[in-house]
């Protein structure tokens, strides 16, 4: 199982995934590797951990910001684009920015969570990690239960000058304590959470980079996401004319898409969501699929009904020679599927 380790020199916070058993590939300027050269993998990727420079979006280096000028931003952006172009590309389970409290929300959004060096020190092998250093974290991947223990060394934010090297933000190991206590640690617990509507374009985004086996459908009625306390989107899911055209009959939609981070219980509120929308709208039954692997046990909480196993097919991308070319060439060609229904 091979983890991406981005913009990582030292390897303090990829440590724990190798002491693991994990493959994990150090990408960084100090080992030969450029992130903004590198290329797609032909191998599954289980996660990736990014930790792209922090001196252009520390908060405490802005007052060095406007005389640094802008070269250098786009610099320490074009870093943080490669982070994100990677995982887009390889598609992990998991994947984690880090960066101290600073700038950088103003181009990857609000942070999905903000922590000290502290609230894990706990954990075995934190007794170092006795201070406060805000990190933030965007991505996908679960938060651990805190073990805090006392911060006796108060803050250690690094103090920026003029001058300093771009390379780093202080203190190497703000996050490998994180790391750890994900693998040692037990997750948080589950957070409220609350149905939205979402836009088209919102809900294909969240798709293309989070579902494991599929992209966005072409089109769709209606489209909700599932947001966390923090408000945090956490999952989404398309409804559409059903793919069958022997359900078509004007009663009948489908869900053809939801995709989740991995958060406890979004995905049977999301179903549950679109059955709910879907009656409301005069629909009489709602229907999905699962793959073989897949248990459905996320739909059996929503309230769906095993329908029939369906046999592995051919895909359909080789029903049409002529059309061929504009078809999903995965989709879900080979595999066994499940039906499952609701009805009203």
């Amino acid at each position: 199982m091979t983890v991406l380790s981005l913009c990582d020199y030292s390897g303090v916070w990829s440590k724990p995934y190798k002491d693991a058993g994990y493959d994990v590939m150090q990408v960084d300027l100090q080992h030969d590797s450029d992130v903004r050269l590198f290329q797609a993998l032909p191998f599954p990727v289980r996660g990736v951990l990014a930790a792209p420079p922090c001196a252009e979006f520390a908060g405490s280096g802005a007052r060095w910001w406007e005389s640094k000028g802008e070269q250098k931003l786009l610099d320490g952006l074009a870093l943080v684009d490669a982070c994100c172009r990677i995982v887009l590309v390889h598609r992990p389970q998991w994947w984690v920015i880090e960066n101290p409290v600073g700038r950088l929300n103003r181009w990857l959004g609000e942070a999905q969570y903000i922590f000290d060096p502290a609230d894990y020190g706990g954990y075995a092998g934190g007794e170092g990690d006795d201070y406060l250093k805000r990190t933030c974290l965007w991505g996908r991947f679960n938060a651990p239960m805190k073990a805090k223990i006392e911060a006796v060394r108060g803050s250690l934010m690094l103090k920026f000058s003029e001058h300093m090297p771009d390379r780093g933000c202080g203190q190497v190991g703000d996050a490998s304590r994180f790391c750890s206590s994900i693998l040692r640690g037990k997750s948080m617990t589950q957070s409220r959470l609350t149905i939205i509507p979402v836009t088209w374009r919102r809900a294909r985004e969240f798709c293309e980079i989070v579902h494991r086996h599929h992209g966005a459908p072409q089109g769709h009625k209606f489209a909700l996401g599932v947001v966390d306390e923090a408000g945090a989107l956490r999952g989404v899911a398309i409804c559409g004319r059903p793919i069958a055209r022997h359900f078509d009959d004007g009663l009948t939609i489908e869900v053809n898409r939801t995709a989740t981070d991995g958060c406890s219980n979004a995905n049977s509120a999301l179903y549950g969501a679109c059955w709910r929308v879907a009656a409301a709208m005069g629909y009489r039954r709602i229907v999905t699929y699962t793959q073989e692997h897949e248990s459905g046990s996320s739909l059996r909480a929503a309230g769906y009904r095993h329908v029939r196993e369906l046999p592995a097919r051919g895909s359909w991308s080789a029903a049409s020679v002529a059309l061929r070319h504009l078809r999903d060439e995965i989709g879900s060609g080979g595999v066994q599927r499940a039906l499952w229904e609701r009805v009203a």
